[in-house]
């Protein structure tokens, strides 16, 4: 049995075409801008904890 929402993206393709080259530039774009900020948060969210709890007077795990 085939997915339903392939067999809607195959209908919609049949009505409207193929999306034009731009679609798929901003797509690809937004997903880049959201992967940056995922990884500038990975990397300075632990740190941030740490120094609250270094601030709070909790001791840092090795």
């Amino acid at each position: 049995m085939k997915n339903n929402f392939l067999k809607l993206e195959e209908d919609l393709i049949v009505q409207h075409g193929t999306p034009p080259d731009e679609v798929k530039e901003k797509i690809d774009n937004s997903f880049s801008l959201i992967r940056f900020l995922a990884d500038i948060l990975e990397l300075f969210v632990p740190k941030l904890i740490q120094a609250i709890v270094s601030l709070s007077g909790g001791k840092k795990e090795d």
